[in-house]
């Protein structure tokens, strides 16, 4: 049976495809790119679409042109991007890519979804004709099927203990610190998380001696009054400080306020510092 493919049709379907793909992308990956930016980068992509029925323009579809083709898209919508984010960002998009690709042919495979799309094959591309209402729930499954995967990954890859590096001008301490959601502490004034760690193991930050609830003028407008309570004890307060930044693991950040514990927070010595996993989505890495 002979296909007609029509251009404009062919066109659309790829142009929303794209918008839905680049959509999820900036989703997952936090960026907010421009409604232009998003229909200048998906009619680039469904443009390209356009020839994969012409013998002649094979070219424009080997390994090489394809990934130049993507990453521009990407590049569009991420301008200001440095080389490293956007290899993130092209690894996200591939990934949105394939899971959409893939659940749309489970779905083929599995049930009688798209029973009348008709697989087409040209220049090694391969296509599908199918209806608006197929694709946008094909996209509503790979956006809840990634969203579910990521949660997944994010969380066991938060859990465990991390090496925390807290620096005060040229001063730096190395401590290893437990990844603990249940560490809601925050700092009343600027809602800043605490980061709670003990007094051994930041003393060489302050070579003077370590600062306490009664020393807070050393701080120098950098001293914190933390009030805390913790499930089977009394309400209290505990001396805290601003750090110039910390990173853990990569994930950079000056947003958060280091509590000093005069207790020793792991019987066991395996850690010296609690933190919530939720400071490294808003860490810089």
């Amino acid at each position: 049976m002979k296909i007609i493919v029509y251009a404009d049709m062919l066109f659309l379907i790829n142009f929303i495809i794209n918008i839905i793909i680049l959509k999820i992308t900036s989703i997952f990956a936090k960026t907010n790119p421009t409604l232009l930016r998003l229909i200048f980068a998906a009619s680039l992509g469904a443009i390209y679409a356009l020839f994969m029925f012409y013998p002649n323009l094979k070219l424009l579809y080997i390994f090489p042109a394809k990934i130049t083709i993507s990453a521009l898209m990407v590049i569009i919508t991420n301008p200001k991007s440095h080389f490293w984010r956007l290899c993130k960002l092209c690894a996200v998009f591939y990934l949105v890519s394939f899971t959409f690709a893939g659940i749309l042919l489970s779905l083929i495979y599995f049930t009688n979804f798209a029973r009348d799309a008709s697989p087409i094959i040209s220049n090694g591309i391969f296509y599908f004709d199918i209806s608006l209402k197929n694709l946008i729930v094909t996209s509503v499954i790979s956006y809840l099927l990634i969203k579910i995967a990521s949660a997944i990954f994010s969380r066991n890859k938060m859990l465990g203990i991390r090496t925390l590096q807290i620096i005060i001008g040229e001063r730096k301490c190395i401590l290893n610190a437990l990844s603990d959601t249940g560490n809601l502490l925050t700092d009343p004034l600027s809602n800043r998380p605490v980061i709670i760690a003990e007094k051994s193991g930041i003393e060489a930050l302050f070579p003077d001696g370590v600062p306490d609830c009664e020393l807070h003028g050393s701080f120098k407008g950098n001293f914190r009054i933390i009030p805390y309570s913790s499930l089977g004890n009394s309400s209290g307060i505990m001396a805290g400080f601003v750090p110039d930044k910390i990173i853990i693991d990569g994930y950079e950040t000056d947003n958060v306020i280091i509590g000093i514990s005069n207790n020793v927070l792991s019987a066991t010595n395996e850690y010296n510092a609690l933190f919530n996993p939720n400071i490294l989505n808003t860490g810089r890495s």
